[in-house]
């Protein structure tokens, strides 16, 4: 996440649940009059209220590229619903559920801008989508390229099994066809296998494009990347953070297996929450800094200073307490 995360994050939990007027935070500048007028140079944030049954957000007349996300801020945590690229124009984000379950009515919803974008005369819109918009967003889900699950550590591959997934067109389109043939008298086994797997190769062709494209990304920006500027999928330097700490911790080469460390981050999951879960074991875990030998801060400045320094890395700290 980026630095000013957690700033925007305590700034919307104070933020009244229904306002006239969008409540924003982060903005160069900001501009209703005529439509919305914005600049946003690296992460702003858009209070929209409450928005009932409505699980369709567009914003339009902006400039530049980069990403929206729209979700509900609790306890100065996001807790991210959905994502969606911005390109010149604007985009369409249909907020299918989150956790396996539907989008909930009564939740106060903000939107993130990520990027350098601008608006003119545009707007912020929401509305109850259609079987059309979720035909939409299914083929839009198809064809995008996996990434990060929200709060997930593992890269998921292959397409959604569920909800607007286009997969489930497909079984819609398997059986129609089957019923075409049958009406047209052509419905027998070789051609039910036929059409079974054509359906079947264009899932896999997809998903293979889709591996393809993830494992070539993860090796230029990662494996293939010089020291400090190593980045791995949408968790960005998590990774070389953790390498790092545990070096210079003495846990990489077991010169230390028993410690205690305190862990903050500017987004508890999934950034602090596997530190003390997987990758700092076995550094147990501690809620009191006075009692650590290690705090942990990751894109995050310390609350308080214990100890000395022995790591800085991109915003991140590792001090040693004891």
């Amino acid at each position: 996440m980026k630095k000013y995360f957690l700033g925007l994050a305590i700034l919307a939990s104070f933020l009244p649940a229904t306002l006239l007027a969008y409540q924003n935070q982060g903005f160069e500048s900001w501009s209703e009059q005529g439509g919305i007028s914005f600049s946003c140079k690296t992460q702003c944030l858009i209070d929209l209220g409450m928005k009932g049954t409505n699980n369709l957000f567009q914003i339009s007349g902006v400039e530049w590229n980069g990403t929206i996300i729209v979700g509900n801020i609790s306890n100065g945590q996001l807790i991210p619903f959905a994502s969606a690229p911005v390109k010149n124009g604007g985009a369409k984000l249909f907020v299918e559920s989150y956790g396996g379950q539907d989008l909930p009515e009564q939740v106060p919803l903000v939107m993130i801008i990520e990027g350098n974008m601008t608006a003119t005369n545009g707007s912020i819109d929401s509305m109850r989508a259609n079987g059309v918009d979720k035909m939409k967003a299914g083929w839009n889900t198809f064809w995008s390229k996996e990434g990060q699950t929200f709060y997930g550590i593992n890269l998921r591959y292959g397409v959604k099994r569920g909800g607007t997934s286009i997969v489930v067109i497909w079984y819609w389109v398997f059986f129609l066809g089957l019923i075409l043939m049958y009406f047209r008298s052509k419905l027998n086994m070789k051609n039910a296998l036929y059409l079974a797997v054509s359906i079947f190769l264009i899932i896999a062709i997809r998903n293979q494009i889709d591996y393809t494209s993830t494992t070539v990304s993860n090796i230029k920006s990662y494996t293939l990347a010089e020291e400090g500027k190593k980045s791995y999928g949408n968790l960005g330097d998590f990774y070389e953070f953790v390498t790092q700490s545990r070096e210079v911790m003495g846990i990489e080469k077991e010169e230390n297996q028993s410690c205690k460390a305190y862990y903050s981050c500017a987004q508890e999951r999934p950034f602090c929450s596997h530190m003390w879960l997987v990758f700092m074991k076995p550094c147990e875990k501690t809620d009191d800094p006075t009692q650590s030998d290690y705090q942990i801060y990751y894109k995050k400045a310390p609350t308080q200073v214990l100890g000395t320094k022995i790591l800085e890395f991109n915003n991140s700290f590792v001090y040693k307490t004891k």
